[in-house]
C-alpha cells in the first residue's frame, strides 16, 4: 500500500513538473534549471524544449545559439580580467614611478641644503679668518666678492626735468634675453638700478616708475634680461 502510494506522488510530481514548466512567446529565449539534479529547461519563444522526461529534446541549433551566448560570455569576462589586470599593472608602475620620482627629488633636496651649507660655512670662514699682511697657505684660495652698486639716471643730477613714468604696456615689450640697450630702447634710462658682480656673474636690476605708481623691476643676469616684475 505504502508503495503505491508513493509511487501515485511521484506521478503526480512528474505531471505537475511538466505542467508547471512553460513559457510564453513573449519570454523570448532563456535557461532555467529548476533543481540542482534537474535537466535544463530551454525556452525559445513560446517553445519549451529539455532532456527531461515527457519534453522534447533541444535542436541542435537551441543548443548553438546557447552555447554561442556561452562563448560570448567567456570572451566578456576574460576580456574584464584582462583589461582590470592592465589597470593594476598600470598603477602598479604609476606607485613606484612616483616613489622613485619623491626619492629623486629628497636626494636633489639633501645635495642643495648640503651645498648651501657649505657655502654658509665657507663664507663665516673667510669672514671671521684674521687679516695680515700675508696669507698663510690655507687661505690662498680667492672667495667669490660681491659689490653692490647704486646707479642714478644721468639726468638725476642736472636741474632739468626728471624722467617721465613708464607704462604698462610697454613694460610689457620687454622679454627675456633682452640686453640692456634693447630695454632702454622700450622704457627709456631707468630711475634708478642696482649692480652686483660676484662668483656668479654680475647681475643688475632696474627700476622703473610707472604711470599708475607702481614699479617694474627688470632683472639682467649676465648681460640678458631674466625676468620682470611689477610691484603695486
Amino acid at each position: 500500500m505504502l508503495r503505491w502510494f508513493l509511487l501515485v506522488m511521484v506521478s503526480c510530481g512528474l505531471l505537475t513538473a511538466q505542467m508547471r514548466w512553460r513559457c510564453d512567446a513573449k519570454d523570448g529565449k532563456f535557461t532555467m534549471t529548476p533543481c540542482a539534479n534537474c535537466k535544463k529547461f530551454y525556452c525559445w519563444d513560446g517553445q519549451i524544449f529539455s532532456d527531461e522526461l515527457g519534453y522534447t529534446r533541444p535542436p541542435g541549433y537551441v543548443l548553438a545559439y546557447w552555447e554561442e551566448i556561452h562563448r560570448k560570455s567567456e570572451q566578456v569576462r576574460a576580456d574584464i580580467d584582462r583589461r582590470g589586470k592592465e589597470l593594476r599593472d598600470q598603477y602598479q608602475k604609476a606607485t613606484e614611478d612616483n616613489a622613485k620620482l619623491n626619492q629623486e627629488r629628497m636626494a636633489a633636496s639633501k645635495e642643495f641644503n648640503d651645498d648651501l651649507k657649505r657655502r654658509i660655512d665657507e663664507s663665516r670662514s673667510s669672514s671671521g679668518a684674521p687679516r695680515t699682511g700675508m696669507a698663510s697657505a690655507s687661505t690662498t684660495r680667492a672667495e667669490p666678492k660681491s659689490t653692490v652698486v647704486f646707479a642714478l639716471p644721468p639726468e638725476a643730477g642736472k636741474s632739468g626735468p626728471s624722467l617721465p613714468p613708464s607704462s604698462r604696456e610697454k613694460v610689457g615689450e620687454v622679454k627675456p634675453g633682452m640686453n640692456r640697450t634693447a630695454v632702454e630702447a622700450i622704457l627709456g634710462k631707468p630711475h634708478s638700478a642696482t649692480s652686483i658682480s660676484g662668483g656668479d656673474g654680475v647681475v643688475e636690476a632696474l627700476n622703473y616708475m610707472l604711470e599708475d605708481h607702481a614699479t617694474a623691476r627688470v632683472r639682467i643676469e649676465n648681460g640678458k634680461v631674466a625676468s620682470v616684475k611689477i610691484s603695486e
